[in-house]
């Protein structure tokens, strides 16, 4: 079918998909261009890369995070802590009805603050807020129509108003704000000992600055940091989104889920993940319920 100029393939049912995606990852490795995230022909960053850009940018993106703990218990604490402030806040409500959703982003986000900066913000910080908000505004606008007809119309839409133009200020915010972190970490080096995500990016652009056909530089490594707040804000914040409500709507299950809890934490309030893995019963129900974002289309690198 076209969608607009493009030709789009629909492959449909498990079997096709897991076919067409499994049995030929390397010819369904490449991104279409995205008129909104990718504001000229140069693609940046790791989702909307292809071929040797996002080799290198992928490659270093899952060095990096492993080395810093990602999927391990060093990382736990920093999750442990975000979940207790996140609680701490709940609790402050009195059991009066709230929105939830702000307090739900800055944990996500502080999280991967400390990932990708070393670091995290108090939540009343101006600078974080602004941020946030941000995000926010971001993860809103990709689930809008605005969205869609901004990648198949680029050229028509960018002289047109919308929520799009505030989605366009907000990416040069959040990409300004890390570009500012960048700057403040090479000016107190510590490539020695890389502390977070971008020390060990500016690691490996040192070892690369002889290599002519290394994409290692400071413009992809402020677009891997948005990739990062894009894709793992919107996931997480979707399922604790999407949990709160479906637990709200259904106490007899929220019940069952905090005597699992229970049963396995005990009352301490200190949560393993090694733990977790055997009782997540009700998260992978979640998933399944109810989609976490539409994900990113691919393009066929040959026929």
């Amino acid at each position: 079918m076209w969608a607009g100029p493009h030709l789009v393939i629909m492959l449909s049912g498990f079997k096709t998909v897991k076919e067409g995606m499994t049995s030929f990852p390397e010819e369904f490795s490449d991104r279409p261009y995205d008129g909104f995230f990718s504001t000229s022909e140069i693609r940046r960053g790791i989702i909307f890369s292809n071929g040797h850009t996002w080799k290198q940018q992928r490659h270093i993106g899952i060095t990096a995070l492993r080395k810093l703990g990602l999927g391990k218990k060093s990382i736990e604490h920093q999750i442990e802590d975000g979940a207790q402030t996140l609680v701490e806040i709940f609790r402050q409500t009195k059991g009066q009805p709230f929105d939830p959703s702000l307090p739900v982003l800055n944990a996500i986000c502080n999280i991967i603050c400390a990932l990708s900066f070393g670091h995290q913000f108090a939540y009343e910080d101006e600078n974080f807020q602004k941020l946030t908000h941000a995000l926010k505004i971001i993860v809103n606008f990709t689930a809008e129509f605005f969205h869609i007809m901004y990648g198949l119309f680029p050229q028509i839409m960018k002289y047109l108003p919308g929520p799009h133009k505030k989605a366009m200020t907000s990416m040069d915010l959040i990409l300004s704000f890390a570009k500012q972190e960048i700057e403040k970490h090479k000016e107190c080096s510590a490539l020695h000992e890389p502390q977070d995500f971008i020390d060990h990016y500016l690691l490996q652009m040192e070892k690369s600055r002889n290599d002519p056909n290394s994409t290692y530089n400071e413009e992809n490594l402020a677009w891997c940091i948005f990739d990062f707040f894009g894709a793992g804000t919107e996931t997480t914040f979707a399922t604790v989104m999407w949990a709160l409500l479906l637990l709200t709507n259904h106490p007899n299950i929220q019940e069952k889920a905090q005597k699992e809890i229970e049963d396995v934490f005990g009352f301490s309030g200190t949560i393993s993940y090694q733990q977790a893995k055997q009782r997540n019963t009700c998260l992978l129900r979640n998933r399944k319920e109810k989609p976490l974002c539409p994900g990113t289309a691919n393009v066929i690198m040959q026929n």
